[in-house]
């Protein structure tokens, strides 16, 4: 009874640490999830806490509709800030000349170019102030805050809203000083690429020319070779000429050198000599080389990029439950099955072909952490790339998969042909024996079956 009611004692403080273990594992799966690059969280709204909401309002757009919503007026407010930073130096005191018919007050005439400085002031104080509590709330609420802290576009939001708590600051004399970090504001006008999860043209362009890295590489490199070359080249030749100012020295040269190999041509400087001219002709046709090989590749990675995402889109049209709001992203198990049956025909599949909705439903829990059948695009797209070939690489694997069918259709011919002039020897022997036995039997070769039936 004493053991019983020590057990009964113990109880509480047992569930209580098998629920602080439950939750450390939970925590635990949220942040090993959060610390693969993605940054998020895994579950579903009523799972998460409101901290985890709030990271996954800020972060991901289609986490709920509140989500999508806050990244639109995200953007909005980046628009209007970028805006206003180019119209403050257009419309302001120092051109008011130039400006009479906006700035003049056609009552009272009176200069009203200070109103639209104190706007502009108002428009950059509020445009910093949202995107500094953004930054304060994604930090606090951040899964994992040293990979929020090694993240390039945090430090883009950093750098660009330092410079209007400088300014606010130093006055006067220490302001002009720090006048140098006015040009910062500008880096804000890169948060655009952070709403590259929403915005289909931008993830596009992203994806091309991290492809396209080592080729940039190269043609930077190429450039680099041929500006130093011609540029040297130049200035011996047009340093004694009529145009030598602009050819003073081999780094003055350089400019000359990028304008002629992109084949811009402003004209402020030009060779006037013999050996300048055809220097230049032939700087003109090797630029044209230089430039045309690499950025065909680029385009031909811009191509096949594009055709990655048209059929991103098609798939995950093609698998989807329903069209509604709520089932947009769910996939349909049945439908994912006949899906990859139609791939699987042209022999684009990376896996086996599964055979029942019950193992397609388990393909797709494998990128659904939350077993609801719901995949981001993420999500969608890391299926695909794991059971489907690049798309790209459907004709040819196409053609490949007619022609391992043509080959097999002419094996399993030729077997069957075989297999028939076999059965046709067996046929000949048994004929043979046939005869041999009516022989036996008293028949004669040449009779027919009534007169071998007499003759018996």
């Amino acid at each position: 009874m004493a053991a019983a009611a020590s057990a009964g004692e113990n109880k509480p403080g047992v569930d209580s640490v098998l629920s602080a273990a439950a939750k450390l594992k939970t925590a635990n799966k949220l942040v090993r999830a959060s610390t693969n690059g993605s940054m998020r969280y895994i579950g579903t709204k009523e799972e998460l806490n409101w901290r985890q909401k709030i990271w996954m309002t800020l972060d991901d757009p289609s986490f709920s509709k509140m989500s999508f919503w806050y990244a639109q007026f995200s953007l909005g407010v980046i628009v209007v800030s970028t805006l206003s930073f180019c119209l403050e130096t257009e419309l302001t005191c120092t051109l008011k000349d130039d400006h009479e018919w906006l700035f003049v007050n056609a009552t009272n005439g009176e200069n009203t170019c200070g109103r639209w400085e104190d706007t502009w002031k108002f428009l950059e104080m509020v445009a910093v102030y949202i995107f500094s509590a953004e930054l304060v709330l994604r930090f606090a609420t951040a899964p994992n805050r040293l990979i929020f802290c090694k993240g390039f576009a945090n430090w883009i939001d950093l750098i660009a809203i330092v410079p209007f708590y400088v300014s606010q600051a130093a006055d006067g004399d220490a302001l002009a000083a720090f006048s140098v970090f006015r040009v910062v504001r500008l880096v804000r006008v890169f948060r655009v690429f952070k709403m590259g999860k929403s915005s289909i043209g931008i993830s596009l362009m992203t994806a091309t020319m991290a492809e396209s890295m080592k080729v940039l590489f190269i043609l930077m490199y190429f450039v680099a070779i041929a500006m130093v070359l011609f540029s040297s080249m130049m200035y011996y030749a047009e340093s004694d000429g009529e145009q030598a100012e602009f050819y003073a020295s081999i780094p003055r040269t350089f400019w000359w050198c990028l304008v002629t190999m992109t084949t811009v041509g402003y004209g402020d400087g030009y060779p006037v000599t013999t050996a300048g001219r055809i220097i230049a002709v032939v700087t003109m046709f090797c630029g044209i080389l230089i430039l045309a090989l690499p950025i065909s590749v680029i385009g031909s990675n811009f191509a096949r990029q594009y055709d990655r995402l048209q059929f991103e889109q098609e798939a995950q049209k093609a698998v989807r439950e329903g069209h509604g709001q709520r089932e947009k992203d769910k996939v349909n198990a049945k439908r994912l099955r006949e899906f990859l049956l139609t791939l699987d025909i042209q022999g684009s599949l990376r896996v086996p072909l599964p055979q029942t909705d019950d193992a397609a439903q388990a393909i797709i829990d494998q990128f659904d952490p939350t077993k609801q059948s719901k995949l981001d695009t993420k999500q969608w797209q890391a299926l695909l790339q794991d059971t489907v070939i690049d798309p790209s690489e459907f004709t040819d694997t196409t053609i490949l998969k007619l022609a391992s069918d043509l080959h097999k259709a002419r094996a399993e011919v030729s077997e069957l042909q075989q297999m028939m002039r076999q059965q046709a020897t067996r046929s000949d022997e048994q004929i043979s024996e046939l005869r041999g036995m009516l022989v036996s039997l008293g028949a004669k070769p040449g009779m027919n079956k009534a007169d071998a039936a007499l003759s018996a």
